[in-house]
């Protein structure tokens, strides 16, 4: 497949995409974003040190995926490149973002979907790859097992920057909950919506300029279904909703670069891997203790939970990490009901057949029980 790939030295600066369409960039009547609540969401920076009018998403350690018309002009011409993002970004122009920990680092090369067509928007994705690896937990990418299973009014977030419906720009990351609409072709223009887009809406609560790029994610099932791409004015009941690029749409395209040398996350499997069900033992510093926890307390706050020691092992589905075998100590359950705190050297060690059909090794020593 071919990819049109350009080298971050040629910085230049130009305004966003001004096509037919009005850009889907800016939060309408949204809220501030709580520390912690995505730290994989990533701002783009020009040449210059600033914000590059669009948002982003890290969906591996070495990668983010973002809009493809974020990067041409008004004649649909290509015409800029990234200097780097602010993985994390909160509230970047703060002293301290808000207390929320921030990444910055620079951009190697952008992959541009090879099919994207700037009249359309169809197929509105870019991938760049960062100069270095993000130790921030990246997002969950749609396997293609949500998404095209929403029922209409499914509640889904928009996040980024930009100004607001009053005009000024945002200090502090906003998000805004929107309800997916598949019937939105009926709206449009004929043949405007492709398989590879998908909507959601929600009255004044919107998105404009200033988002482009930015996640649509699936809050309940922690996972990134849609980038922002275009719609029809903002924040306006009477328009039809909101456009973003469907993530399933094009996950093929998404794993062929993403998935390859190290630090794959855990999409890029095809196997069914899956969070332990066992509870494990982790070392909480802000308690200065061990307690038992489980991965559906990791995936409740990934940005903090996932960096502590081990638990990105035990959670990899959770955490957005690749899978193998737990290295955290976990609460093991003989057949006879028997509770023991063991690790997967103990089950590798003897018996490692008998050991792998017990509850929730498998899941647990992915590797060893393979």
């Amino acid at each position: 497949m071919f990819f049109r790939l350009f080298s971050t030295c040629f910085l230049l600066s130009a305004s966003l995409v001004q096509a037919d369409r009005s850009l889907k960039e800016r939060i309408y009547n949204g809220n501030d974003v709580p520390v912690d609540s995505y730290p994989w969401f990533a701002r783009p920076l020009d040449g210059d040190g600033d914000w590059d009018g669009c948002g982003a998403s890290l969906i591996s350690a070495d990668y983010v995926l973002t809009a493809a018309h974020c990067f041409f002009d008004s004649n649909g011409s290509f015409s800029k490149t990234l200097a780097s993002y602010e993985i994390g970004a909160l509230c970047p122009d703060s002293n301290n973002n808000c207390g929320q920990n921030m990444e910055t680092i620079g951009v190697e090369s952008l992959i541009l979907h090879p099919n994207y067509d700037y009249e359309t928007d169809n197929n509105d994705f870019a991938i760049a790859k960062l100069s270095s690896s993000s130790t921030v937990t990246p997002v969950n990418i749609d396997n293609g097992s949500y998404s095209p299973n929403y029922s209409s009014g499914k509640e889904l977030w928009s996040i980024g920057f930009g100004e607001q419906e009053d005009g000024t720009d945002a200090t502090i990351l906003q998000h805004v909950a929107l309800k997916y609409d598949p019937d939105c072709a009926n709206d449009h223009s004929d043949g405007a919506i492709t398989e590879n887009m998908m909507c959601a809406a929600d009255g004044i609560r919107d998105t404009c300029q200033g988002d482009s790029g930015g996640p649509l994610y699936d809050v309940a099932n922690n996972v990134l279904v849609g980038v922002t791409s275009w719609g029809d004015g903002c924040g306006n009941v009477t328009a039809p909703a909101g456009v973003y690029a469907r993530i399933s749409a094009q996950l093929d395209w998404i794993k062929g670069i993403v998935c390859t040398g190290s630090n794959q996350p855990s999409w890029c499997s095809d196997s069914s891997c899956e969070d332990s069900p066992l509870r494990m033992k982790v070392y909480i510093p802000s308690l200065d203790a061990n307690k038992m926890k489980s991965c559906t307390w990791a995936a409740n706050s990934p940005g903090y939970r996932c960096t502590l020691e081990g638990v990105s092992s035990h959670c990899p589905v959770a955490c957005g990490r690749a899978c193998g075998d737990s290295t955290m100590r976990f609460k093991l359950i003989k057949p006879d009901g028997t509770k023991k705190n063991r690790n997967c050297s103990f089950v590798a060690r003897l018996n490692t057949a008998e050991r792998c059909s017990w509850t929730g090794v498998a899941d647990t020593c992915r590797s060893t029980c393979a």
